[in-house]
């Protein structure tokens, strides 16, 4: 009895949650969306939206928002255990996190470092700076604070770690030109408004979620409130994963619709608790 009266608690709360998002200022897709709502941690929150239409296609989308000001609340980038290529979710047990998405891109044969610029916790992985002025680079400084920065704005010596990510999403609330990009594929992207960071995974390559094009992606991630945002690593990497639910997306490299088909990659961002 008590069992199930706790699991109807869980049930209402996450219900309540997901309608407190729906607010009236929401974008329609979201308004209309049916979505579940959970605290991870103390200041931690994740959404999922389960098969929901958006630009006419139907979408499985992941949100992991956390408020960094709360304490114990810890963001980092790791590389895979013995420099090879290693599972988000080995990433997330190994380290002991709350949660882990993938980063930034590598190579799947050969080398595996990352294809561009690398550096974590003050070591320098890949000294490549790429410099295509519509990438952009996801760094956290020497206190850990993350930011978004286009090549212009990057300082290397000024970062504990960072990594060189895709296409520059949105910067101060803007969407830079992107382009006549018409590929729909799955997406990974990490967005920021103010203190607080999202880390965004979309489906896609299956009937169940289309995936998005990088104009898309921009617009879900400026309706889901984030004012600068960059697109990481994308299509079989895209992988979330949670201490409370394994793999939490259904990562495509199976090609299957389930939580099975993880590609193993070289890096992830993730985040700690508690400590």
């Amino acid at each position: 009895m008590i069992q199930k009266m706790f699991a109807a608690l869980f049930a209402a709360t996450a219900l309540l949650s997901a309608a407190a998002a729906r607010t009236p200022e929401a974008p329609a897709w979201i308004q209309k969306a049916e979505s579940r709502t959970e605290q991870l941690a103390p200041g931690v929150r994740l959404t999922t939206f389960d098969r929901v239409r958006v630009f006419g296609k139907p979408q499985f989308i992941s949100v992991l928002r956390a408020d960094l000001s709360t304490p114990g609340l810890r963001l980092g980038l790791a590389e895979c255990d013995g420099g090879n290529y290693e599972t988000v979710s080995h990433f997330g047990r190994r380290l002991d996190a709350l949660a882990a998405v993938n980063a930034g891109f590598f190579a799947m044969k050969g080398n595996p470092m990352g294809v561009r610029y690398l550096k974590i916790d003050g070591k320098v992985l890949n000294a490549d700076l790429g410099g295509d002025p519509e990438r952009a680079y996801f760094v956290l400084d020497q206190t850990g604070r993350p930011a978004i920065v286009g090549p212009a704005d990057f300082a290397p010596e000024r970062c504990r770690s960072a990594v060189y990510g895709n296409r520059l999403l949105l910067k101060d609330g803007k969407v830079p030109p992107l382009g006549d990009d018409k590929a729909r594929h799955p997406r990974t992207a990490a967005g920021l408004s103010g203190n607080t960071l999202l880390l965004v995974v979309i489906d896609g390559r299956a009937r169940e979620s289309a995936g998005v094009t990088f104009a898309e992606l921009a617009t879900l991630l400026k309706d889901l409130g984030c004012t600068d945002a960059v697109n990481l690593d994308g299509g079989g990497s895209s992988t979330m994963w949670t201490r409370h639910h394994g793999v939490v997306n259904h990562p495509s490299d199976n090609r299957k619709f389930d939580h099975a088909g993880e590609r193993p990659v070289h890096n992830a961002l993730y985040l700690i608790s508690g400590r």
